[in-house]
Formats: C-alpha cells, sequence, structure tokens
C-alpha cells in the first residue's frame, strides 16, 4: 500500500513540473517579470517578517497580465507615493491607517551620527 501512495505521489509531481514548465512557456514576458516581482517581494517579505510585502506579493499574482509595466522615468517621492495610495484605498479604513503608519515610520537606513543612507526616501 506504501508503494503505490509513492508511486502515485511522485507521478502526480512529476505531472505538476510538466503543467508549470508548460505554462512558463505561454507566459508573456510582461507576466514572466510581473511574477519575477512577485518572488522577489516574497523572500523581503520573509526576510523582514512583513506580512504586507507577502500580500502586495500575492495580489501581484492574482493580476498578473501581458501588459509590461515598466520603469518610472524618475524616483516617486515617499510622500506622493503614500499619497497615491491613500487615494486608492478610497474608502478603506484599515488601507489608509497601513499607509499613515508607513509614512510616520523611520527608516532602518537613517542615524543620528550618519544621516539618512536611503536614497528613496523624501
Amino acid at each position: 500500500m506504501k508503494s503505490i501512495a509513492i508511486a502515485t505521489a511522485l507521478f502526480l509531481s512529476a505531472m505538476a513540473v510538466q503543467v508549470q514548465a508548460a505554462d512558463e512557456a505561454v507566459l508573456s514576458p510582461a507576466a514572466m517579470e510581473q511574477l519575477a516581482l512577485a518572488e522577489k517581494l516574497i523572500a523581503l517579505g520573509r526576510t523582514n517578517n512583513d506580512p504586507l510585502l507577502l500580500i502586495a506579493a500575492a495580489q501581484i499574482r492574482n493580476t498578473v497580465s501581458d501588459e509590461p509595466v515598466g520603469l518610472p522615468g524618475e524616483r516617486t517621492p515617499q510622500a506622493a507615493l503614500i499619497d497615491e495610495a491613500k487615494s486608492l484605498a478610497g474608502d478603506r479604513q484599515d488601507l489608509i491607517g497601513i499607509a499613515d503608519d508607513i509614512a510616520a515610520a523611520r527608516s532602518k537606513g537613517c542615524s543620528v551620527r550618519y544621516g539618512c543612507q536611503n536614497p528613496y526616501l523624501n
């Protein structure tokens, strides 16, 4: 009985790998880029124990498209990013609260002695 269960598990895992490889073969470069971004957020979220990054990664996975995202021409100031997030949150007070918490938090890259080493602030 154990050997049948093991054989079934091996067969199903082999089939899953084949299906995954087939799915990746039809994904556009834009979709692959979005999935790679999600995986980076997952890794960073796990490293920093940050559930919000894991949630963002899950959202990216749910909304993968063939539309290229591209990169902005210049860095968005932190305050403008928070304001945009709050605007997109609409009436969602939970998201507005998270945005306010992030706006109030200090970067770990800043110190009294050396100043702010984080280029993404301000």
